[in-house]
């Protein structure tokens, strides 16, 4: 969610290694989207267009699956209301597999006590 240019995926042995089943890369931006489509054409990755709000809508979530070993949201929960960050971690929840985990890492100190922790360790 809220992917940019993935660069994270430049450092990953997974990634770079072949060695995903499958990675979706979502941003709401389309330029970046077609990037990561030409620039990892040979690869896992799948590039879709959306941000957060799109992930609050149940038919979004179906297109995306429910399968996910980890879904991932790096920076992006600085820039969130509670009220929304909430409603966004129990969304990103609803995408993962029974066993699997979510990651939502922040630069800022005030944002790593935000949305509920309840569902970060329990899942639900």
């Amino acid at each position: 969610m809220a992917c940019g240019y993935l660069r994270e995926a430049e450092v990953s042995h997974a990634f770079l290694n072949d060695c995903l089943g499958r990675l979706v890369a979502v941003d709401h931006d389309g330029h970046t989207a077609e990037h990561l489509r030409s620039s990892y054409r040979q690869s896992a990755l799948e590039a879709r267009l959306g941000g957060p709000r799109d992930l609050l809508t149940r038919s979004y979530r179906e297109q995306l699956g429910s399968d996910f070993d980890l879904v991932y949201a790096a920076g992006l929960f600085d820039y969130l209301s509670d009220r929304f960050a909430a409603r966004l971690l129990s969304a990103m929840f609803d995408l993962l597999a029974p066993g699997g985990a979510c990651w939502w890492p922040t630069s800022r100190l005030a944002s790593m006590t935000r949305g509920t922790w309840k569902h970060a360790w329990t899942g639900g």
